[in-house]
């Protein structure tokens, strides 16, 4: 992890000098949102399901219905599909159009015969603590831990974007310049409303090893695409825009982040480190979940926020947002987000072999870049597939622990468009990417700007 963020910090720093050089400047911009409406009934009586969950597929985004089974949902970024599901009924899922802000949806859910696993709640205690207690009873089932090695292939993007800079430089006369430019393009903001600059967005396809004992790793990059930052050197580039963020094992009593140990929810000390709140049930792609979530017992310890989703049957952890904040005195980052969303994984002879993460999200705020206090936003999303697991290879396979092609910069956008639709999923595909890389193209053409770069 240490070294995941010394990457970052690099990346960072290099998009810092270029754009500073370039006078670019925070810019006042609005984004539209997407709104979805609609009413949940069933499909035998016609009368509204209250308390149906209503989520977007692959996002923790959703809502609840009211007591006459109506719902709304309001987001800055839209997937393909919404999930709906509710205790007593079959879930289900309805197709999204990506081309409408406004979207009204009518949902006929009908009754199931499935019961949930009884939950027994002895009086006074939490509900969510029986759970809990399973998912440590089951550790061992599904612990990636028990794999012996593991291989899968990759697509990783990076984003990296300015979201505040000093009084001092928005009075610079370039940086002005830069701005009236700016004010005629459209805009991003981060999912706290705050306004983005971004200044550059990378691509990268590889194939990554991991072995348990010894613990050894290596990564083959095959391809990668950068848009916003020239350095140069293609294999020095890759290398920094390359690696992988299954490292984070919350199975594990404690995650090392920057040097700090954090205690795990799902750790052994869950109960002296955590407050937990047993939600509701929900859909979590084709599983039903507890969705349970987590509070710090005392602010000042190494802990996370956070919100996480355990399968019904398994008690597995299928899916997790766990966020740190300031409070946590972090170098260099006021705050970062890591979520996972995980799957089970068989072996040669269909066993089941434990589960992995196919995405994940790692988002992270640098501060105090400079004398300038110039603030960044870095977010890198992860998409692993094509799982090969207790197949080790040799241990001198792993002496490289970083290998690029040759044809790592060859391709061009058909190549891109094949992997955005296997590989990358929905992650690649949003709006917000698109208008990044309009952005970033946008911003090369400002004349002060393409002097810069000559």
């Amino acid at each position: 992890m240490i070294w995941t963020m010394r990457r970052l910090y690099r990346i960072s720093w290099w998009a810092c000098c270029f754009w500073i050089v370039s006078a670019l400047a925070s810019v006042a911009w609005a984004q539209a949102a997407y709104t979805i409406t609609g009413t949940v009934t069933d499909a035998r009586t016609g009368e509204g399901v209250p308390f149906a969950n209503v989520a977007l597929v692959g996002r923790t985004t959703g809502a609840s219905t009211d007591e006459k089974g109506k719902f709304t949902i309001t987001t800055k970024s839209l997937t393909d599909s919404l999930a709906v599901s509710s205790m007593g009924y079959e879930s289900k899922r309805f197709a999204l159009d990506r081309k409408k802000n406004n979207q009204e949806i009518s949902i006929r859910l009908a009754p199931s015969g499935l019961a949930l696993q009884t939950v027994v709640v002895h009086a006074g205690e939490n509900p969510a603590f029986r759970v809990i207690r399973q998912v440590i009873n089951n550790r061992s089932k599904n612990d990636r831990s028990r794999i012996s090695a593991y291989e899968y292939d990759s697509y990783n993007k990076t984003d990296i974007a300015i979201s505040h800079l000093s009084d001092k430089a928005r009075k610079n006369p370039l940086v002005r310049r830069v701005t009236d430019a700016m004010n005629r393009f459209d805009t991003l903001t981060d999912e706290h409303g705050n306004r983005l600059l971004p200044v550059m967005q990378t691509e990268a396809v590889s194939r990554f090893y991991y072995r348990e004992t010894p613990a050894s790793r290596r990564e083959d990059i095959i391809k990668t695409r950068i848009h916003g930052l020239s350095i140069g050197d293609d294999e020095f580039l890759s290398q920094l825009i390359g690696g992988n963020f299954l490292s984070h094992n919350f199975y594990k009593n404690f995650l090392a982040i920057l040097g700090k140990d954090f205690a795990s929810p799902i750790g052994d000390n869950w109960r002296g480190s955590y407050e937990f709140y047993l939600a509701d049930t929900t859909l979590v792609g084709d599983r039903t979940c507890y969705e349970i979530h987590f509070d710090p017992k005392r602010q000042q310890d190494l802990v996370f926020t956070g919100k996480m989703w355990i399968d019904t049957t398994t008690y597995a952890l299928c899916q997790i947002d766990a966020h740190v904040g300031p409070e946590a005195a972090l170098n260099f980052v006021r705050e970062l987000t890591i979520e996972q969303e995980l799957e089970p994984v068989t072996d040669s002879t269909g066993a089941s072999a434990g589960w992995l993460p196919t995405a994940v999200r790692f988002t992270a705020e640098l501060t105090g870049v400079g004398k300038k206090s110039l603030s960044l936003r870095a977010r890198i999303v992860t998409h692993s597939s094509n799982y090969v697991v207790n197949r080790p290879h040799p241990l001198p396979f792993y002496a490289q622990t970083i290998a690029v092609r040759d044809s790592v910069r060859e391709d061009g956008d058909a190549y891109w468009n094949k992997v955005h639709h296997t590989l990358a999923g929905t992650d690649s595909l949003s709006r917000d990417d698109r208008r990044t890389s309009q952005l970033i193209d946008s911003i090369r053409q400002i004349p002060i700007v393409r002097t810069a770069e000559r």
